[in-house]
Parts: C-alpha cells; sequence; structure tokens
C-alpha cells in the first residue's frame, strides 16, 4: 500500500482525536462493504471523513474543522 503525502496530514488529525479521552477504537469507514478514502469509524459510532487544507489560514496555520453533520 503506498504512503501518500495526504497521509501525513491527515495523520495529525487522527492523533487529535486520539488524544480525547472518550476514544476507544478507530478503524476504517466502509459503506455497503467497501472502504471510504480517508474516512474512518471513531469509537464504532462516529464517521469522520478527513480532508486537509490546502492553504493556511491568515496567520500560517492549517486550521482543522469538524462539523456535527
Amino acid at each position: 500500500m503506498k504512503i501518500r503525502l495526504e497521509h501525513q496530514h491527515i495523520g495529525a488529525a487522527v492523533m487529535k482525536i486520539a488524544e480525547n479521552p472518550n476514544f476507544t477504537a478507530i478503524n476504517s469507514l466502509k459503506i455497503e462493504g467497501e472502504p471510504v478514502n480517508n474516512g474512518f469509524l471513531i469509537n464504532g459510532d462516529i464517521a469522520v471523513l478527513c480532508k486537509y487544507a490546502s492553504e493556511p489560514n491568515g496567520v500560517g496555520e492549517y486550521v482543522f474543522s469538524f462539523k456535527d453533520d
């Protein structure tokens, strides 16, 4: 399996999730048996789709955003 450059950025987001005290497990997200690219299932009931920011914000940071839906 190839490691792509975007995996480095997505790994940073996954690490922040794993540091949460409520974190217990992470698995690949599958829909109808097929894995979703850059998708993860957190704690068995929370789907997360990761996309890294391609440009920094005004102060030079690459910000993660999470939406409830």
